[in-house]
């Protein structure tokens, strides 16, 4: 009889106000759904600093393990784990796990991209909206107890007629894109291919274009893989 597939779940952080904090419940929900699969949860927070001892420790409990769940791995945890061949990243960015052994392993690596895109999309909309209409503003002024529009009455303004320049195209743009549409708004869009239209986008064009672009924009959004290439392409 083959051994049961073990999966190793690193999704402790250091900080207790940082946002991967994997829950039990996740890890008993996931056992009821996959009873075939044995479950095991990293103790250490998986951002905190791993001397030899601890990476040695680690190491043991991923050593027959076939795949793990974390935004972060330090590589000495799974140099051993010759069935590992799955990292998945809950997070829509994976450069933070990236590492060149990593990347010439034959692990996969995917991550939450499909699932964050259209949350995060709505996020950013959300946003955009909140400094038009400046909320930040007034619920400063509520909480505060104030009644004092007058300072920035003035600079209220909307989305509708306004032109964003969204700088990304990928699973987040693509749901960013229609949303600012349906808003009224000018969509460019700039992707390494801009041959490739996108729902949503009145213009596609290339990065290089971006210098001509930006005096062009009432809305600059990123959305943007972090990489060598997108590193402080906006300062």
């Amino acid at each position: 009889m083959a051994s049961r597939v073990r999966v190793v779940i690193a999704m402790r952080s250091a900080n207790p106000a940082g946002i991967w904090h994997w829950p039990e419940s996740a890890t008993a929900q996931l056992a009821r759904e996959f009873p075939e699969v044995e479950f095991g949860g990293y103790p250490r927070p998986i951002d905190a600093p791993l001397d030899e001892a601890a990476a040695a420790a680690g190491a043991e409990l991923f050593r027959d393990a076939d795949a793990a769940i974390a935004w972060r791995l330090d590589p000495r945890l799974y140099r051993g784990a010759e069935r590992l061949r799955w990292i998945h990243c809950p997070s829509a960015a994976v450069h933070q796990l990236l590492t060149p052994e990593l990347i010439r392993s034959p692990i996969v690596v995917p991550n939450g991209a499909s699932v964050h895109a259209a949350t995060v999309a709505e996020h950013g909309l959300a946003m955009m909206l909140a400094l038009a209409r400046g909320l930040p503003q007034a619920c400063a002024d509520q909480a505060a107890r104030r009644w004092r529009p007058q300072p920035w009455l003035g600079g209220l303004r909307r989305l509708g007629g306004a032109t964003a320049l969204l700088l990304g195209m990928g699973r987040i743009g693509r749901e960013l894109a229609p949303r600012l549409a349906a808003m009224e708004m000018h969509v460019i869009g700039v992707r390494r291919h801009p041959e490739r239209p996108a729902p949503g986008c009145a213009e596609m064009h290339a990065p290089a274009a971006l210098v001509g672009l930006l005096p062009r924009a009432d809305w600059l959004i990123l959305a943007l893989p972090a990489t060598p290439a997108t590193d402080r392409l906006v300062g």
